[in-house]
């Protein structure tokens, strides 16, 4: 005994899941980068500004389906995540030396040890302030995409 079944549009269907990538990239594309411009513009805006290279280095790159979003300083990630006693370090220690030695206000302070510097999550603040707006971006890329149907 056999069976046959015939499913009516099965080409069109075909054809239609076959251009879906052609279709649906651009859409995806133009959700994704506008979701990192938002957590870009937010993380610049949170940054601590001494310089402004902290805030200058935080850039994103898209590449298909991904943005990766990251600050290109080298001391990005103890600005965000502390120093010595608030790192769980201890205290900083001059390692060649008898004293730590630094400029402020244009003036020399030496310390034999100091306690580091208190996070601040800028990148995590920036997060919070960019899930709403990167919410309604979704959204729109979602009706845009079952538009496309």
């Amino acid at each position: 005994m056999s069976f046959q079944i015939e499913i009516k549009g099965l080409d069109t269907l075909r054809k239609k899941f076959a251009q879906a990538p052609k279709t649906f990239e651009p859409i995806l594309k133009n959700g994704i980068v506008d979701s990192a411009k938002v957590i870009v513009r937010n993380e610049i805006t949170e940054a601590p500004v001494k310089t402004g290279n902290l805030r200058r280095s935080i850039l994103f790159k898209y590449s298909p389906i991904q943005a990766i979003i990251k600050p290109n300083s080298e001391y990005a990630y103890w600005v965000h995540e502390g120093t010595g006693i608030y790192a769980g370090k201890g205290m900083i220690r001059p390692k060649n030396a008898k004293v730590l030695a630094w400029r402020s206000g244009g003036q020399w302070v030496f310390a034999k040890a100091v306690s580091g510097q208190k996070p601040n999550r800028f990148v995590e603040r920036a997060w919070k302030k960019s899930e709403s707006p990167i919410k309604r971006i979704f959204d729109k890329m979602l009706k845009d995409v079952v538009g496309k149907l």
